[in-house]
């Protein structure tokens, strides 16, 4: 029943994001002022579109994993961290203050995904349906291109790194702590003893020994799910918003509620049973 409420979620939003796409903002958006007569394709919303794509993955893949019978928990928990930072480049770029703010953000961003790219000696390829690749583009020329774009307005904003990104997203989300959500998050996908603790029990255990076994607390459940969904509602609200279409806002408050409500009951039944650390299904 998780995994059906999440996807609930993640396809409402899904399909809410790709009717945006398609639509024009009503005049006097945000949105419509972003564009400024221009299409989506050749506007910094490619980027944000990309970033919501991807992230929606992220979460996707943790409804998938939520229907197995184990319990995964670190798995669960980088899902989590990489959905969030994921959407929270989105974020950013939605958060810039007007249309060249927004512009300049994606080129400065698009910069640095191409400059790390070159840096660590990629090459940008594509791989074709027959299973050949061919080179999608010179990496070193399309970092000048960037580079570029990136300084036609005379100067040059830093992108911030993914954890503050991550952060910033999950604060505007209403999360509580986003800093300790973020830092435990982060401490389970660079496989820190101290925060996999938190997932272990010891079985049989003899004399002070015994297996240390990996599991899902369903509080750490319940938390990764408020994370991830939260962040998901924050940036399809942003957007909604710079659209200015009430029908999608009433489509995406009712399906909120809805999942929410079964989430919530889900939870509380869970959280009844004494030691209870069935997580999934």
């Amino acid at each position: 029943m998780l995994a059906r409420a999440l996807l609930d979620l993640v396809l409402t939003a899904s399909k809410i994001v790709e009717r945006l796409w398609k639509s024009t903002p009503a005049i006097g958006s945000d949105a419509h002022e972003r564009l400024g007569g221009r299409s989506l394709g050749s506007s910094a919303y490619t980027e944000v579109s990309a970033y919501v794509s991807a992230g929606t993955d992220y979460l996707f893949a943790f409804a998938y994993l939520l229907k197995r019978k184990e319990e995964l928990g670190p798995s669960f928990a980088s899902l989590t961290r990489s959905g969030i930072e994921t959407l929270g480049r989105a974020w950013w770029l939605l958060e810039a203050k007007d249309r060249a703010q927004f512009e300049h953000r994606a080129a400065v961003m698009h910069l640095k995904d191409v400059n790390d790219f070159v840096s660590e000696g990629g090459q940008m390829e594509r791989v074709m349906p027959d299973g050949t690749r061919s080179l999608l583009l010179d990496p070193r020329s399309e970092a000048e291109r960037s580079k570029k774009l990136a300084l036609g307005e005379g100067k040059r904003e830093k992108v911030p790194n993914y954890s503050t990104l991550a952060i910033a997203l999950l604060g505007a989300a209403d999360v509580l702590r986003p800093k300790t959500e973020y830092s435990h998050l982060s401490g389970v996908a660079h496989g820190q003893a101290s925060v996999l603790g938190s997932f272990g029990h010891v079985v049989d255990a003899t004399s002070g020994g015994g297996e240390f076994q990996i599991g899902l607390p369903i509080r750490n459940l319940r938390n990764y799910l408020w994370d991830l969904t939260k962040s998901l509602e924050a940036v399809v609200d942003r957007l909604i918003n710079e659209w200015d279409l009430q029908a999608e806002r009433e489509r995406w408050t009712a399906v909120k509620e809805r999942v929410w409500s079964t989430l919530n009951g889900i939870f509380d039944l869970l959280e009844a049973v004494p030691d209870s650390r069935d997580s999934t299904n």
